[in-house]
C-alpha cells in the first residue's frame, strides 16, 4: 500500500515537472519564479510536508498576489489541519480574485459549517445559484440552511425561485411542505402535498408525508387510509 502511494506521488510530481518545463519556454522570469515555487509547494503538499508547502505558496503570493490558486491551496491546507479561521481568510481572498470558481465557494461552505456560520453558508449557496440556476442541490441546500436557522421566509423565497426553474420537483415540494409545517400551518402543508399527490398518486414519499401530517392533526382515520394505500403499493413493506 505504501509502495503504491509513493509511486502515485512520484508520478504526480513527475507530471508536474514535465508540464512546467514545457510551460516555462514562453513565460517571463516572474511567471517562471511563480511556477517553480508553486511546483515545489505541490510537491511538499503531496508528501504531507505542510509547513514547507505553506512557505512556497507564500512566495507565490508575494510574486503574484492577483493569482488565486496559491490562496486556495493555503486555505485547503489550513482547513485540513483544523485552522478554520486562517482557512477562511485565504479562501475569501481566493474567492475575491475568482468569484465564480465553484471550488473556492465549496470550500467556504465547509469552513462556515465548521465555524457554525450558517447564515454565511446559506449566502454562498445563493451565490452558487447565481452561477448555475439549474442545479437543484444549490436551492435545496440554501433552503435547508435557512430552515435550520428558522429563517422560514428566506427558505420559502429560495423554494419559490427554484419552482420557476425546476417545477414539480419532488424534493422541493416536500421541503416547501416542511416549511409550512414548521410554521404550524398544517393545512397549507397538507394542501401542498395533496396537490402533488393528485398529479403523482403512486409517489410513496408524498403518501408518507401526507400520513405524517394527518397524524399531527390527529386525523387518524385519514392517516390510516393513506397507510393502506402505501401497503397496496408496497405490500412487502411492513
Amino acid at each position: 500500500m505504501k509502495k503504491k502511494y509513493f509511486f502515485s506521488i512520484f508520478f504526480f510530481i513527475l507530471c508536474l515537472g514535465i508540464l512546467f518545463s514545457h510551460a516555462q519556454n514562453n513565460i517571463n522570469s516572474s511567471e517562471k519564479k511563480y511556477i517553480n515555487h508553486y511546483f515545489l509547494a505541490e510537491k511538499h503538499k503531496a508528501l504531507e510536508e505542510y509547513e514547507k508547502a505553506k512557505k512556497e505558496y507564500d512566495v507565490c503570493i508575494n510574486e503574484n498576489p492577483r493569482e488565486s490558486a496559491a490562496f486556495f491551496q493555503l486555505a485547503k491546507i489550513h482547513f485540513n489541519l483544523g485552522y478554520y479561521d486562517e482557512a477562511k481568510e485565504y479562501a475569501l481572498e481566493a474567492s475575491k480574485l475568482d468569484p465564480k470558481n465553484i471550488w473556492y465557494l465549496y470550500l467556504l461552505i465547509e469552513i462556515y459549517y465548521q465555524n457554525f456560520e450558517f447564515e454565511k453558508q446559506a449566502q454562498i449557496w445563493e451565490d452558487l445559484i447565481q452561477i448555475n440556476k439549474s442545479n437543484q442541490i444549490y436551492y435545496l441546500e440554501a433552503a435547508n440552511t435557512y430552515i435550520h436557522l428558522k429563517l422560514f421566509k428566506k427558505a420559502l423565497k429560495i423554494i419559490q425561485k427554484a419552482e420557476k426553474i425546476i417545477p414539480e420537483n419532488e424534493n422541493l415540494i416536500i421541503l416547501k411542505s416542511d416549511v409550512f409545517q414548521k410554521l404550524n400551518d398544517l393545512d397549507k402543508a397538507i394542501e401542498i402535498i395533496l396537490s402533488a399527490h393528485k398529479k403523482s398518486p403512486k409517489n410513496l414519499n408524498f403518501l408518507q408525508k401526507l400520513s405524517e401530517l394527518y397524524v399531527l392533526q390527529s386525523k387518524y382515520e385519514l392517516a390510516n387510509e393513506i397507510y393502506y394505500k402505501i401497503l397496496k403499493l408496497e405490500p412487502g413493506d411492513p
